[in-house]
């Protein structure tokens, strides 16, 4: 499995942690180089599964699954630029960032989801919120997470704004 991350804070390295730490056979991550430091550190601690690439795009295109993990006010500014084909995967996590407004900048796909992971992840338990309720997202957030709760669209994103 194929997983990139644009964007590299708190979030995705707790994320990141989880995955590495969660056994997945297979996994390969690829995150931003957005946080040189805490990339890298990723990279050092896990460096059979985490490499870091060169720019966002590279982060798309050796991913299956792409996870957006970015600050609300920069989020659209550095996804706008990228070509995230339709065969892409896509979860966001960026509090402020709607669904229809993804599909609008890449198109529709066949999977798409807001996500709400914690920092609870690198232990690979606590609660994570996912909208919709796709069964891919589920299995593949089970590797980071032990409860799983989906909600109404206009509920995730008020969870998703506290979150920011």
């Amino acid at each position: 499995m194929k997983l990139g991350f644009i964007g590299t804070g708190i979030i995705t390295t707790s994320v990141v942690t989880g995955f590495c730490e969660s056994g997945m056979e297979n996994l390969q991550i690829v995150v931003s180089p957005r946080n040189k430091e805490r990339a890298q550190m990723l990279h050092e601690k896990y460096p059979e599964i985490v490499s870091v690439a060169a720019d966002n795009q590279e982060v798309v295109d050796r991913s299956d699954w792409v996870f957006a993990a970015l600050l609300p006010k920069a989020a659209e500014d550095i996804l706008k630029p990228l070509h995230i084909g339709p065969e892409k995967k896509f979860i966001n996590l960026v509090a402020t960032l709607s669904l229809k407004r993804i599909e609008e900048m890449f198109g529709p796909r066949e999977i798409l989801a807001d996500v709400v992971p914690l920092t609870f992840a690198a232990n690979r338990f606590g609660p994570v919120v996912i909208y919709p309720d796709i069964p891919e997202v589920v299995d593949l957030m089970s590797h980071v997470a032990s409860r799983f709760r989906s909600i109404r669209r206009s509920r995730s994103r008020s969870l998703g704004a506290r979150r920011a």
